[in-house]
């Protein structure tokens, strides 16, 4: 699974949550504005079905605009507006505060830790205001003190409890995600040249079976390192290592920021050219042909003269990618047979 991929499920469960409890929720406000309008409470009725006018809109918005965290925001805003309503009122013979354990449990658990902390901070400060403000105009049903205590006390007790379990949560989504791009960026990098490697280009760059639409239009080139075997054979492996480390640093130096370099596997590299012609590619890699040459590489001692083979191709349109990736293959060989340290394109 790719990193996008598991932003893409957190995005997807945050999506289900907010449109099921969103739908729950505006369910449950227009039942009860309607038995509010029925019994004659008039001013609960109507806040309670703007309310959930208000939800339904939201529910409309987030299907046209995909912007859940907007969504969740809104949601839990309504919620603590009709949680602070509630303990305005108190409801039915003073039960409405009761609703308001549920109801901000599940604004915090839907908007996410730092927007349900600033929820929770300015509805904690208006249920103080209502409670206890001298003879308050906002307070339309008298509890009792112990009754406004207990209230307090235990909705803060399960405020701070959500709100660190909302907090583990996310904390836990996001080192999950770092982890998980630090497992796939080395799963699609090579260890000794730190290039991408055959995974990446798979991954990244191959979609569909066919190179990106960013690449298209461009050239692919194979090369290889001259007589590679025989430098692991007379100076050893450690010495091949750092000629392949070599020829990636010069070939990372030499291309532009645009173009992609790989290590293919063994001595060989892969340079994907976007926004290039077959003449311009055979030219530049002409030049990176002809300038490595003119350098050696110095290791233990040994002055080791490297060279490259190049197969040069373009990527036409949406071509499959294996017949590409086949014909710079082609290529490669007909420059190795023709003597190496040579370019061909076609």
């Amino acid at each position: 699974m790719r990193g996008t991929d598991l932003q893409a499920l957190e995005d997807g469960r945050r999506v289900l949550l907010v449109v099921l409890l969103t739908t729950l929720g505006v369910a449950t406000l227009l039942i009860f504005g309607v038995l509010s309008y029925a019994y004659d409470r008039y001013l609960l009725a109507v806040f309670l079905l703007t309310a959930g006018g208000i939800g339904i809109l939201n529910l409309l918005v987030l299907f046209y605009s995909h912007n859940y965290s907007r969504a969740a925001v809104v949601m839990a805003f309504v919620t603590a507006a009709v949680s602070g309503l509630l303990v305005s009122t108190g409801g039915v013979d003073g039960t409405g505060i009761l609703w308001v354990y549920p109801m901000m449990t599940v604004a915090i658990f839907t908007a996410g830790f730092r927007p349900a902390s600033y929820i929770l901070a300015l509805f904690s400060c208006a249920i103080l205001y209502i409670l206890y403000w001298p003879e308050n105009p906002l307070l339309q049903y008298e509890y009792s003190a112990s009754v406004r205590t207990r209230f307090v006390v235990s909705f803060f007790c399960l405020g701070i409890i959500t709100l660190a379990v909302e907090f583990v949560h996310s904390h836990s989504q996001s080192k999950v995600a770092e982890l998980h791009s630090e497992v796939q960026h080395t799963a699609q990098t090579d260890a000794l040249t730190q290039l991408p490697n055959r995974r990446y280009v798979s991954e990244r760059v191959i979609l569909g079976g066919a190179f990106a639409p960013v690449y298209q239009g461009g050239c692919v080139v194979l090369a290889d390192v001259d007589h590679f075997k025989s430098i692991n054979d007379r100076y050893g492996h450690d010495v091949g290592d750092v000629v392949l480390k070599s020829v990636a640093q010069f070939l990372a130096s030499e291309t532009r920021c645009e173009d992609l370099v790989v290590r293919w596997g063994g001595e060989e590299f892969l340079l994907v050219l976007p926004k290039i012609n077959l003449a311009m590619a055979e030219r530049r890699m002409d030049h990176v042909r002809r300038y490595l040459a003119d350098m050696d590489v110095i290791c233990h001692g040994a002055r080791i003269r490297v060279t490259l083979s190049f197969g040069v191709t373009e990527i036409s349109g949406s071509a499959p990618a294996n017949g590409v990736l086949k014909r710079a293959d082609q290529n490669l060989y007909l420059a190795k047979a023709a003597g190496r340290n040579r370019i061909v394109a076609s």
